[in-house]
C-alpha cells in the first residue's frame, strides 16, 4: 500500500510538471535514436520469419489465433463480473447509450463524435440481445479479444512466438488494456484498425494491400478517431524501417487509397454530422 501511494504521488508530480514531461520526451527520443543506430542493419531490412518450421505452419498459427481469442474472451468475461456494477459509467453512458441513440434518431451527435461504426455495433447488440449493460460491454470484450488475437497472429507470423507472447502478456495484464477492454467506451475500438494494419504487413506487398492499409487507417476515423494518428505513425515507421517492403505498386495503391478514402470519409462525416471543418475531425481529435 505504501509503495502504491508513493508511485501514485511520483506519477502525479511528473505529469503535472511540464518540465519533467519534456525531459521524458527527450529521453524517449534519445533511446529511440540509440536503438535505430545500434540495430540499423536489422531495422532497414524486412524481418525474416523465424526458422522453426512448426511455428511457421499456417495451421499452427491459426490454432494460436483461436487460442488467444478464446483466452482473452474468457479472462475478460470473468474480470467483468468483478469490475461491473449495475450502472453505466459516465463514458459508457455517452458512448454506448446517448450517442448511438442520437445516430439512430438522426440527431446531431454530442461533441461532434464520428464513431459511427462503434455506435452501430452497440445498436446491433441491443437489437439482438436487448438493451442492457451486459450487451454493451460484451461488444467491447469481443472487439478487444479479436484485436488482440489479430495482433498476436501478425507479430507471431513476422517476428516469432517470443515476441508475440510478450505482446500478449502486455495486452492481457496491463491495467489500461484491462479497463478499456471491459468498460463500454469507444476507446476500446482504437485497437482494431491498428491490429489490422500490423496484420496487413505480414503479407506479400501488392497494389491491393497498399490500398487496404490506408483503408484500415481511415476506418479508424469511424471507430475511434484518435487511432488515426497511431495508425499513421505505424505506417510511417514501417516505411522508414522496412522500406524494401514498399514497392512502387504498393506505394501507388496506398496513395490512390488515401485520396479516395479521404474523400469518402469527408463525405460521410458531412452527411451524418453536417460538419465540414477541416481544422479538426471530431470531439477534439
Amino acid at each position: 500500500m505504501i509503495l502504491a501511494n508513493l508511485l501514485k504521488t511520483i506519477g502525479s508530480v511528473l505529469i503535472q510538471n511540464s518540465i519533467y514531461v519534456s525531459i521524458g520526451w527527450i529521453l524517449s527520443l534519445l533511446v529511440l535514436c540509440g536503438v535505430i543506430i545500434y540495430y540499423k542493419s536489422r531495422l532497414f531490412s524486412y524481418p525474416v520469419q523465424p526458422s522453426l518450421n512448426h511455428l511457421n505452419s499456417i495451421v499452427y498459427q491459426k490454432l494460436l489465433f483461436w487460442g488467444v481469442l478464446c483466452a482473452a474472451l474468457l479472462i475478460r468475461i470473468y474480470m467483468a463480473q468483478q469490475m461491473y456494477g449495475s450502472w453505466f459509467m459516465q463514458d459508457d453512458a455517452f458512448d454506448a447509450c446517448v450517442m448511438p441513440f442520437q445516430l439512430l434518431q438522426g440527431e446531431d451527435i454530442w461533441g461532434g463524435g464520428t464513431n459511427y461504426l462503434t455506435y452501430a455495433l452497440y445498436l446491433l447488440s441491443y437489437k439482438i440481445f436487448g438493451y442492457s449493460l451486459l450487451a454493451s460491454f460484451s461488444v467491447n470484450i469481443f472487439i478487444f479479444s479479436l484485436s488482440l488475437a489479430i495482433l498476436f497472429y501478425a507479430v507471431c507470423k513476422q517476428f516469432g512466438l517470443i515476441s508475440s507472447l510478450l505482446v500478449l502478456f502486455v495486452g492481457l495484464t496491463s491495467y489500461p488494456f484491462i479497463v478499456h477492454s471491459i468498460y463500454a467506451t469507444a476507446l476500446t475500438f482504437s485497437f482494431l484498425p491498428v491490429a489490422m494494419i500490423l496484420f496487413s504487413f505480414s503479407f506479400r506487398n501488392s497494389f491491393f494491400l497498399g490500398a487496404l492499409l490506408i483503408a484500415c487507417l481511415f476506418l479508424s476515423l469511424f471507430l475511434y478517431p484518435g487511432a488515426f494518428l497511431t495508425g499513421a505513425c505505424l505506417v510511417f515507421f514501417h516505411i522508414l524501417f522496412f522500406h524494401k517492403w514498399w514497392t512502387k505498386k504498393t506505394i501507388f495503391g496506398a496513395v490512390a487509397s488515401f485520396f479516395v478514402m479521404g474523400a469518402i470519409s469527408l463525405f460521410v462525416r458531412n452527411l451524418l454530422s453536417n460538419s465540414s471543418n477541416l481544422s479538426s475531425w471530431a470531439g477534439g481529435h
